[in-house]
């Protein structure tokens, strides 16, 4: 997928913007070892188990790393919930999940490797975020003009900047009666999460992104076709 760049942004004082996000409350903090006397889970690889307590709509965020075996991390709680993860990104053999619970009630995490029979030192930490209501960050109308900051390939763009934490899931809804949206979710970098052309109604734009760490985030507004100006209509919903 080709993504609009957005280049060197002109971005002023954005970290002043930055609010303290909600604490997290740590849930398990635990170094330990996959050995050959571990219980072996349905794959053959050597399980360790531990649990926590989680209410309803917290964000879990759990990471596990190993330097001695390739790391998968299983967390199982009420009404059959289930995920895993094996490698975090493409540049790790660490794992790491970042969910909102479902339920109130008992988690268990289970920590093993995902080849069979692989055992050594790892490291697990979780902790959990409260829930937090949906919260509108950004509502606003504005419009693009000659005097907006211009991209490399024609088109105008404005910036609207809001504070975020980790695995809160962010819509973006921007709309326009006078051009073709196109909406572009950055950090506060300006380093491209992911963009829409008319995933709204008609040209209009919309994007649904789950965000995996703390701090400010931008949307940017363009069109899709250069050149293009007029007035529009942004929301930015957390949740």
């Amino acid at each position: 997928m080709h993504m609009t760049k957005f280049g060197a942004l002109p971005l002023v004082a954005l970290a002043a913007m930055a609010s303290v996000p909600a604490a997290a409350q740590v849930a398990i903090s635990e170094t330990g070892e996959l050995t050959a006397r571990d219980t072996v889970n349905w794959t053959g690889s050597h399980t360790d188990t531990y649990t926590f307590e989680a209410s309803e709509g917290e964000t879990l965020e759990a990471s596990l790393s190993s330097t001695a075996f390739d790391a998968h991390l299983t967390v199982r709680g009420p009404d059959g919930f289930r995920v895993e993860n094996d490698d975090a990104d493409a540049a790790t053999l660490d794992a790491r999940i970042m969910r909102r619970l479902p339920a109130s009630g008992t988690y268990t995490i289970e920590v093993s490797s995902y080849w069979e029979g692989e055992t050594g030192g790892y490291a697990l930490t979780a902790a959990t975020r409260p829930a937090v209501p949906p919260q509108i960050v950004v509502d606003t109308t504005a419009a693009l003009t000659t005097a907006s900051q211009l991209l490399d390939d024609g088109k105008y763009f404005e910036l609207h900047p809001f504070t975020a934490q980790a695995g809160q899931q962010v819509t973006v809804e921007l709309t326009s009666d006078t051009f073709d949206t196109f909406a572009v979710l950055l950090t506060s970098g300006g380093q491209p999460l992911v963009e829409d052309d008319d995933g709204g109604e008609g040209t209009n734009s919309r994007i649904q992104q789950m965000l995996t760490s703390d701090g400010v985030y931008l949307v940017g507004v363009t069109s899709y076709a250069p050149g293009t100006t007029g007035s529009y209509t942004i929301v930015v919903t957390l949740d």
